[in-house]
């Protein structure tokens, strides 16, 4: 898990400086694009983001081979792992034009392409994977990652080939001036992405020069179990969000609706989620790693409750986005930077791994007063007091299911499937008042 978190990290932020920002920023222009109507203006917009990622890809493919074994002595203080960065230069190469094609998708609003292309792209890199665990272990790290890589372009391209261009012809000239403004405010967000991978990156040296490697993997391994079982929430509704806010952004009253509209959606949804995981989390632990893994769950315990508070400021940070206020955008997330990174290293420093769970909660109940306050100076945000209302309620379930983890088992159950029940019939009534949850389940039943 150390391993893997360090090639991780290593692609993350290679992969921030490779993509310009532009897998961000050029979902506004392809969506803006798409909507207009203009099949010739959409072909061109495309075309020339996949082209500026080939470009950036082929520059990150080149230098990652040129500073492998530099890199493998900054990481692992050795030259062992030199052929290992080489062929990880080709997942990035890779997850450039992967995606080149995922941003298409996002932008013309194919999100049931997406989704098909990404589940199966995971379930085939499962299938492949394990046995590559089973027979090599450790050593089939790089490789694995390389396959995922491969499986998931593959998948995108399949699912994109009923995406329509116009025959368009670019020269190099046109592709600088066309593309100038995509990448000018691709660079931006690329900055902050960047400074955000870096300071993760960071952090994890410090644990393993300050700790040891044991502790990254537990660290990392904590943090993979949280980000993959919530992180599909944010994803599937990012999805759809950015696009769709994007394309209202310019009038405040109805994006204000929506971005409180999305904060509810999220809460509700992710409540249930929270709590169950919170209750169930040394089974789920012990079934998807191992008993070894258990010093980690006072950790995520608290990174748990920090979740909430991500999608509490998860739907005010894709307004300045959406208005394409990138400048505003890159000082936000500097600032946020700064205090993530400090209160991380303070925590590690001051409570071990238990305090990089605090420190994840902590900088998002920061994050989300900062962006609450922000955005209302900027642009009179504010959320309504049926918003307000309803994520008070849903936090104080949250709470409860991490208060009654320190019981004894058998109270813990019995409470703690008490709140998850209730927290499931509460979202359900909301989503089903807001979005008629149980005729579309009545009529997909009698479609089946």
């Amino acid at each position: 898990m150390g391993i893997f978190a360090v090639f991780n990290s290593f692609i993350l932020v290679m992969g921030s400086l490779a993509n310009l920002g532009m897998s961000t920023s050029a979902v506004k222009n392809v969506s803006v694009a798409y909507a207009t109507g203009d099949s010739q203006l959409f072909s061109r917009t495309a075309i020339i983001f996949q082209r500026i990622l080939l470009i950036t890809g082929t520059i990150g493919f080149l230098s990652t081979i040129l500073l492998s074994k530099y890199l493998s002595e900054l990481n692992f203080q050795n030259s062992e792992y030199t052929w290992s960065f080489i062929l990880i230069s080709i997942v990035i190469l890779l997850n450039q034009l992967q995606q080149g094609k995922s941003v298409i998708l996002q932008g013309t609003q194919r999100v049931k392409q997406l989704a098909t292309a990404t589940f199966w792209g995971l379930l085939l890199g499962l299938i492949i994977n394990l046995p590559l665990f089973y027979i090599w272990r450790e050593k089939a790290i790089v490789a694995s990652i390389l396959v995922t890589a491969v499986i998931s372009l593959l998948g995108m391209v399949y699912f994109s080939r009923g995406i329509n261009y116009t025959k368009t012809s670019l020269s190099l000239k046109q592709l600088r001036t066309e593309g100038a403004v995509m990448i000018k405010m691709g660079i931006l967000i690329s900055i902050t992405s960047l400074a955000t991978q870096f300071c993760s990156y960071t952090i994890r040296v410090f644990i393993v020069r300050y700790g040891n490697i044991v502790d990254l993997g537990l660290y990392s391994s904590g943090f993979a179990l949280v980000s993959t079982y919530f992180g599909m929430i944010f994803t599937a509704m990012g999805t759809d969000y950015y696009p769709r806010l994007s394309k209202i952004a310019s009038n405040e009253e109805q994006a204000f609706f929506e971005m409180n509209k999305q904060a509810e959606v999220a809460i509700l949804l992710l409540t249930p989620l929270l709590c169950i995981f919170l209750v169930f989390i040394k089974i789920i632990i012990t079934i998807l790693l191992s008993t070894d893994f258990l010093p980690i769950v006072p950790m995520v315990k608290w990174a748990v409750i920090g979740i909430f508070f991500q999608a509490c400021s998860w739907s005010i940070a894709f307004i300045f986005l959406a208005k394409g206020h990138s400048k505003q955008f890159l000082i936000n997330e500097s600032i946020t930077i700064g205090y993530l990174f400090l209160i991380n290293i303070l925590c590690y420093h001051w409570l071990g791994l238990v305090g990089l769970g605090i420190g994840f909660m902590t900088q998002y109940v920061v994050y989300t007063a900062h962006m609450i306050f922000i955005a209302k100076k900027i642009y009179g945000f504010y959320f309504t007091k049926a918003t307000v209302k309803m994520l008070i309620m849903q936090l104080l379930l949250v709470l409860a299911c991490f208060s009654v983890t320190f019981l004894d088992n058998t109270y813990m159950y019995l409470i703690g499937i008490t709140i998850i029940i209730a927290s499931c019939l509460f979202s359900f009534k909301k989503l089903d008042r807001a979005m008629g949850l149980t005729s579309v389940i009545k009529s997909k039943l009698r479609i089946k």
